[in-house]
Formats: structure tokens, sequence, C-alpha cells
């Protein structure tokens, strides 16, 4: 259970964000700080829920924590919430809650008025954590797209940073198998969702476009392919919460580096390109049984 009341209060930003989160968001949560004097007041019945604790930009985070933890409270007798937002925070999430249906101000003040107080955020605003009723609540969604195509098999390419430098290549053998290759950032996002919803196997480069995986009910078999040194199992629970398949391929780097540069810091690979290993992704396709 999400154990919540709602008060009559002022945000704390610096207060109320949980040390990994802060830690994790860094210069984006303390530009929050900053600008504290004087807070927006609402006298009106709307009940606020701050959310800029989160990476606001990203698809999936956004799917995977302010989504779900927002319906729910609007569906818990508070229908008329609204969402607390980076005053500058990328379209991106102001698309996702306008698909959603859901309220929202964006401010990098303090907030005062009528405030959702959760008491057990450990429990509900981590990345990884997931309840049952995510997926009635994300059935009940309406993501037809006039138009829109939807595949069983799809190769998730990327146009700018984290490509695969071996594109032309992996694409060929992905042919043979019936993968059809989408540029996500080409298709609106109630297109991507619908197309995430009824595909069969995604393989990609890690990122947010797998966060929309939460709206598939098609046991998906999912191939996400990683930077050397840069594993995270985000996307692999969505895969087995919606009751699918997961299996990770490490790429390679092709510019030369320091192995105390990266023992320092593990992640500074994370967003480069890489090569993938036709080998590895044909024991990968193997793996999850796709002929």
């Amino acid at each position: 259970e999400i154990e919540f009341n709602v008060v009559k209060g002022k945000t704390n930003s610096g207060k109320h964000v949980n040390k990994s989160l802060r830690s994790f968001q860094g210069k984006l949560v303390e530009s929050i700080y900053k600008k504290t004097i004087p807070p927006l007041t609402f006298n009106d019945n709307r009940v606020f829920y701050d959310a800029r604790y989160v990476d606001l930009g990203n698809v999936a985070h956004m799917l995977m924590i302010v989504v779900p933890l927002t319906l729910y409270l609007a569906k818990n007798n508070y229908p008329n919430l609204t969402i607390i937002l980076n005053e500058k925070v990328k379209k991106t999430a102001l698309k996702i809650c306008e698909a959603m249906g859901l309220s929202y101000i964006t401010t990098d003040k303090e907030v005062e008025g009528l405030l959702v107080s959760i008491s057990n955020p450990e429990s509900c605003e981590f990345r990884n954590k997931y309840y049952k009723f995510m997926l009635s609540m994300y059935d009940e969604l309406d993501l037809e797209t006039e138009g829109q195509k939807t595949y069983d098999r799809i190769f998730i390419a990327r146009r700018n940073n984290r490509g695969i430098i071996n594109e032309n290549e992996i694409e060929s053998i992905l042919t043979k198998y019936g993968f059809e290759k989408l540029y996500f950032e080409d298709i609106p996002m109630k297109g991507q969702w619908l197309i995430s919803k009824h595909v069969k196997v995604a393989i990609g480069i890690h990122g947010a476009a797998f966060g929309a995986l939460l709206f598939n009910r098609n046991n998906v078999k999912v191939i996400e392919l990683f930077n050397p040194g840069y594993v995270v199992n985000s996307i692999r629970n969505i895969v087995g919460f919606v009751e699918g398949t997961w299996c990770g391929i490490t790429g390679k780097l092709q510019e030369s580096f320091n192995e105390d540069e990266i023992a320092q810091n593990p992640r500074k690979f994370a967003t480069s390109s890489l090569i993938v290993d036709p080998i590895s992704l044909e024991k990968a396709l193997q793996h999850l049984n796709i002929d």
C-alpha cells in the first residue's frame, strides 16, 4: 500500500528529496533549492504532488515513477490532483501528462497549499518498484493513434548519441528475422506507446524508449544493448513485471580508453556509441527462441 494523506503547508524540496535521488539528480535538484522565495500560494481545493525529484526529461522515469503514483492518487479521492514540475522541464514530460490526462504546473519555487504527503516514500518512489495496480491503470488508457502502424518485431535505432557504429551490419541481420527499424524520435508519444503495447520482440540500446513496455501484455521478448561497464536493471525489471523475457548484450567501444579513468567514473562512456558483436546478437536471438 502507498500510505499518504493531504496536508496544508509548503513544499520543502531540500527536505523531502530522498538522499539517493538527490545524488542521482545532482544539479537539477540543487536548482530547485535556490528558488524558494517567495512561494507560489494556492487557496483553492487543488491538491499538489511535487514530482521534481525525478529526472522528468526521461520518458521511462516518468512512466515508471511519476505517472503510476499520480494516477493512483488521482483515483483515490483526489481527481483534482496537480503535479508540480520544474520550470524548464522538457516538453516530453508535458506531453506525457497531457496524454495521461494529468494536470500540472511548472515552477522552481516552493508551492504552498494542499499537498500530498507520503509517509512511506521508500516503497513507492524508487525506480524498479512496481505495483499490480499499474497494469490495470495503464490498460484503461486509449492509445489508439490514427494511421499508426504496429509491428511484431522492432529494432529501435537512434539518430544522435548512443548509436550503433556498425548499425548497417546489425540491421542486415535483423531484417532476415523480420525486424522493422524504427526511430522513436520520429513517432508521436502515443504512437510510441501503441507500438510498445503490441510489439512481441524489441531490440535496442538501453534508453527511455523501453519504458513504454509497461503497456505491453504480449509476453514481450527484449534484447537490450549496453556499453561496456554500464549495465543497469531498470528495463529488465519492467520486462519481468509485464511477464516478458529479457536478454542483455554488452557491446564494445571504438575509441581507446584508460582503465583508471573508467574506474573513477564508470558512466564515462554510458552515452557513447558502441559496436554490437554480430555473434553475440545471434546468440541472444537463439537464447530467446526467435526464429
